[in-house]
């Protein structure tokens, strides 16, 4: 039995360390190919539990430097790659401040040529190098001072990003679409649901055998105690006084 119990232990420290790797995987999405939203990659990358508004946000928070203008949503690069956030990460905001903020940043992109979008300078991410060029090639056109050029780095802004957009009919084509950039985008949609299944399974994996382990020791115990009591006693010859012996 200690040998047993030996084994068990070490089969829950594997099984929790799988499971803590298998948690701290980065995934990926990309790179984003003409035509593709980030309404309809949000609804792709995001658990059921995950309002896909809160998945939009979490996956700029994320990514700002995915984005020509780094504070807006509506700007997504063709050609990025998007880090996947997890499910806590996406749930940062509640349902109501996603969408309010959403709405906010919609209005914003909206009415940009009137109002330049402002962003405040973005921190070097941990990112490729290639990530990192794409971002220090896009900050000049954030910086020029004259509305015109402004304007104008908008304008061809709109032509080399990937739209975001509430659903629509040409959404839902876009979504239907087949598309070869994805990868890892199924692991990644179904990676907490994973996750929670392989750590389900270890459990119920070492409470079986500690449970079937337990029945048939206490089984062969029983067994045992059983055939003990049953054992026949040697039969001891009686003390015969010396009369009855001369009878």
């Amino acid at each position: 039995m200690p040998k047993f119990f030996l084994f068990l232990a070490c089969y829950i420290y594997m099984g929790l360390i799988s499971y803590v790797s298998a948690q701290e995987t980065v995934h990926t999405y990309g790179p984003i190919q003409q035509g593709e939203m980030l309404w309809n990659i949000a609804a792709k990358v995001s658990p059921s539990s995950v309002n896909r508004y809160q998945a939009i946000l979490a996956l700029h928070k994320a990514n700002p430097q995915a984005f020509s203008v780094s504070c807006n949503i509506n700007s997504l690069k063709i050609g990025e790659t998007l880090r996947i956030p997890s499910s806590s990460e996406m749930q940062a905001l509640n349902r109501a401040e996603a969408i309010k903020e959403f709405n906010r940043q919609t209005e914003e992109w909206q009415v940009r040529r009137d109002n330049p979008i402002v962003c405040p300078e973005i921190e070097e991410p941990e990112t490729p190098a290639e990530l990192t060029t794409t971002e220090q090639e896009t900050k000049p056109l954030l910086s020029v001072p004259s509305e015109t050029l402004t304007e104008n780095a908008n304008t061809s802004t709109v032509s080399a990003t990937a739209p975001i957009a509430r659903p629509s009919p040409i959404a839902e084509q876009a979504n239907t679409m087949p598309t070869t950039s994805v990868s890892h985008a199924d692991e990644s949609v179904n990676d907490n649901l994973l996750s929670s299944i392989y750590l389900f399974v270890s459990i119920a994996t070492v409470v079986i055998i500690a449970f079937l382990t337990t029945f048939f020791w206490l089984r062969k115990r029983k067994a045992l105690k059983n055939d003990t009591d049953s054992e026949p006693f040697d039969e001891m010859p009686l003390k015969t006084s010396s009369a009855e012996k001369q009878v």
